[in-house]
């Protein structure tokens, strides 16, 4: 490891070196000083003494001046004024120079960010980020569906090895199917299904205008969908009456579920003017799913998809149901209570605002 120069003074070499830099500012400031005095004194006699002594030092720079330029303007010695004002130029011109070699801010040296992190840090993020389900596994989009294939191929004839083997070459096979199912499982993503569908979405709309029925199924759609941005809901799918949204969360799925229940007197009571308020059933999954960043909800098919389509059919209007493994894992449990709906084998429990 490197190490900073160091003079006798137990400074750094580059501090020095500022050191000398800022005592130079001050000379300058206090010559500019000097000489704004000294073009002040012309006007006040009895000042003229007392800055007197200082004068001498400064007697060099002013004769030049005074052969250099005009002396006198109206009568008055204008040399000390211009010497003034070349002292505070150059001090300026130092300071742009020396700025980004000294890495001046207000006075002090400031680190390069990568330095200042201590061995094995890493460096905080700048704002969060809306949250986004992230897979264990480095490929995206194309390549990734590609190599699934490919895997799935070769899973496919290894298992066909395995029915006609035996010994070494059977035990290969298997360990070669572990290994590539391993390596399929790195691309699942933990997410939470939140399956919604409208009551009786068809004769809601009997007898009503086209143009409200419209606008009424628009609004309503509008809202779910705030409720579901603020729970940071990943993707989502509408059919006219429902939808299918992924959650990275399953927490944040319930809650925004939950939200929904808990608003709909107030959406039916401000949001539309249709005869018929809106009543919706709820279902909630979990579970790893491949799922691409770049796939459409209508393009993956898993169970665990399935069953928050399956708990929703089964719910009651205005009710979300949940099967038990799933519920065990909510930070806030409060308001569930059993159902007497068994879902794809599943025991399952329910909520309702």
């Amino acid at each position: 490891m490197s190490q900073n120069n160091v003079g006798d003074s137990g400074l750094p070499a580059h501090g020095c070196f500022i050191l000398g830099i800022r005592l130079l500012y001050l000379a300058m400031m206090a010559g500019a000083a000097t000489c704004l005095a000294l073009f002040g004194v012309q006007f006040a006699a009895p000042l003229q003494e007392a800055v007197g002594g200082v004068y001498n030092p400064l007697q060099p720079l002013l004769a030049l001046l005074r052969d250099a330029t005009v002396p006198e303007i109206g009568g008055v010695d204008v040399a000390p004024l211009i010497g003034a004002a070349l002292i505070i130029y150059a001090r300026y011109v130092l300071a742009l120079w020396l700025a980004p070699h000294s890495g001046e801010n207000g006075g002090a040296r400031v680190p390069d960010a990568s330095r200042a992190q201590p061995v094995g840090a890493t460096a905080a993020p700048a704002a969060s980020a809306p949250m986004k389900p992230v897979a264990r596994w480095g490929l995206t989009g194309a390549a990734a569906k590609k190599r699934r294939m490919e895997l799935l191929r070769e899973i496919a004839r290894q298992k066909r090895i395995v029915e006609k083997s035996t010994g070494e070459e059977r035990e290969a096979a298997i360990a070669a199917i572990r290994s590539h199912q391993a390596e399929l499982q790195a691309q699942e993503k933990s997410l939470a299904f939140m399956a919604l569908d409208v009551v009786g979405s068809t004769k809601m709309k009997v007898s009503e205008k086209p143009l409200i029925i419209e606008h009424a199924f628009l609004a309503f759609r509008e809202w779910v969908e705030s409720i579901m941005r603020q729970h940071g809901v990943w993707k989502s799918s509408w059919t006219p009456d429902g939808v299918m949204a992924a959650f990275p969360d399953v927490n944040e799925a319930v809650a925004a579920a939950q939200e929904v229940l808990e608003g709909l007197p107030k959406f039916n009571k401000e949001g539309h003017e249709m005869s018929v308020p809106f009543q919706v059933r709820l279902g909630v999954s979990q579970g790893n799913v491949i799922f691409d960043d770049d796939a459409r909800m209508d393009e993956v098919s898993h169970q665990v998809i399935d069953l928050a389509g399956h708990l929703q059919k089964y719910a009651s209007p205005d009710t979300l149901l949940m099967a038990k493994h799933d519920y065990a894992k909510l930070r806030d449990r409060k308001g569930f209570r059993t159902a007497s709906q068994n879902v794809d084998g599943y025991e399952t429990l329910e909520w309702k605002a």
